[in-house]
């Protein structure tokens, strides 16, 4: 279980890092009034992302049968890349800020295919690895009927928050 427990926390980091490599990449050419509610949303979305990813890399299980320094290792490099891909985005669409036509057909498509792909990426991460690993376990199987639903209150309440700042945003 272990094995496929880090197999699913590498898919869920390349998933946040496509992600942030794309809004750092909006962010650094968004212009004008939106500038800083797009700020405000990412900043929070970023930090959500960065708990949920947190979470899984100090799963002991993520670590099994490492040496304490090796699994520190890799949670360290793992959460270094988090921390430094949002602003190689931006970098890159400083870079190209002014060559960059938002609107161009060409612009539009690459932006609409690595979004989507993503995009999936999260999804799947999210639905198949992150919530069926949570839900589905022994533990959480012998919670009390209330507990179980306060943990799923808790997770449509945090889909919906993250949908309200999506479309604030």
């Amino acid at each position: 279980a272990s094995h496929k427990q880090r197999i699913s926390t590498y898919i869920l980091e390349l998933g946040i890092c496509m992600h942030s490599v794309l809004i750092g990449l909006d962010l650094s050419v968004t212009t004008g009034g939106s500038f800083k509610t797009l700020l405000v949303a990412i900043c929070f979305h970023q930090f959500c992302e960065g708990l949920a990813l947190g979470s899984r890399l100090s799963d002991p299980a993520h670590h099994h049968g490492k040496s304490y320094k090796r699994a520190f290792l890799g949670a360290a490099l793992s959460a270094g890349a988090f921390m430094l891909i949002t602003p190689l985005g931006m970098v890159i669409g400083i870079g190209v800020r002014y060559s960059y036509e938002p609107n161009s057909p060409s612009s539009l498509l690459s932006m609409g295919v690595l979004d989507a792909l993503s995009a999936g990426i999260l999804l799947y991460t999210g639905m198949v690895n992150l919530l069926a690993e949570e839900f589905g376990t022994l533990e959480f199987r012998g919670y009390r009927l209330r507990k179980k639903i306060a943990c799923f209150a808790f997770c449509f309440l945090g889909a919906g928050v993250m949908a309200l700042i999506g479309k604030w945003a």
